[in-house]
């Protein structure tokens, strides 16, 4: 269900493989670290119900900065899509460099010898790493600024906006 909301809106993503044994390895370390928060006595965040001092979400970062950005973003692996994310979570006021400041290091001199200064612009996998976090962070300290997509019984994302568009370009 989570799956049919975001695609119904023009958020693509990959699909939830039907067997844990066939799933990539990150699904399989996902699915273990469910089952050890499980049985820790963490319980899934269900917004509009009262929450526990431990609980989960389940965040999809690339619909996640779709939401923030109100369109689909760049591919996160180019400059432009790194330079988005961040930016997107730099104006949401995480505690992140610019990146824009990132383009005034890009000189001449710079393109020649190749070597561009990029060191403040995080990688993408750090990047849903903090949308994570973030998304995280609302949950705990401003449940109302998020929403989830799915079906309680099968499962829900949550997403950081208090609303969703009908679609994103």
């Amino acid at each position: 269900m989570c799956e049919y909301e975001l695609r119904r809106r023009n958020i693509r993503l990959y699909n939830t493989p039907g067997k844990v044994k066939t799933a990539p390895g990150w699904v399989r370390t996902g699915f273990t670290l469910y089952k050890r928060l499980q049985s820790m006595g963490f319980n899934f965040f269900v917004a509009g119900e009262d929450s526990e001092q431990q609980a989960m979400i389940e965040v999809q970062p690339h619909a996640s900065f779709a939401v923030l950005l109100e369109r689909r973003p760049f591919l996160k692996r180019n400059l432009e899509g790194r330079m988005q994310r961040q930016l997107v979570l730099f104006l949401e006021g995480l505690a992140l460099p610019n990146p824009l400041h990132a383009l005034e290091e890009i000189t001449r001199h710079h393109l020649l010898t190749g070597h561009l200064p990029l060191d403040a612009l995080h990688e993408h996998d750090q990047l849903d790493a903090l949308v994570a976090a973030y998304t995280a962070y609302l949950v705990g300290v401003k449940s109302e600024r998020v929403i989830q997509v799915g079906d309680q019984e099968e499962g829900l994302i949550t997403l950081p906006t208090m609303r969703l568009k009908d679609f994103y370009p």
